[in-house]
């Protein structure tokens, strides 16, 4: 394993690596990161929590409405119950009448009291 000496460590007028010479006229190279401002990374964490929390509050109350809204066209809508109207009025408009259901096997349609009533006579013998 070799072993890595420091930059404060080389002894002066020792050869150095040609990347860390510099012209005079260049710039000094500043620091990066060299001091962190933590009021500025406070805020910008706060800002970014609030940020979440409103698009997250805002998605919220779209779904919210969108769902509710959707619900109630299902129950206020008149538009799928005429179908149904309808069809439960003929059922029970054939369950009052007595009418032939197939003359060809003699098969007759009686009323539901009717057929309710013979049931419990053929109980009764």
């Amino acid at each position: 394993m070799t072993e890595h000496t420091p930059a404060s460590a080389v002894e002066a007028g020792a050869e150095v690596d040609e990347w860390h010479l510099h012209a005079a006229d260049e710039h000094i190279q500043q620091a990066h990161g060299e001091k962190i401002n933590s009021a500025v990374l406070l805020i910008a964490w706060a800002a970014s929590i609030v940020l979440v929390l409103v698009v997250v509050g805002a998605v919220g109350v779209f779904f919210n409405y969108t769902t509710t809204k959707l619900k109630a066209e299902r129950v206020e809508s008149t538009a799928l119950r005429s179908g149904y109207v309808q069809y439960r009025d003929e059922a029970e408009a054939k369950l009052d009448q007595t009418a032939w259901q197939n003359s060809a096997e003699e098969r007759v349609r009686i009323s539901l009291d009717t057929a309710i009533g013979k049931v419990v006579e053929t109980y009764d013998d």
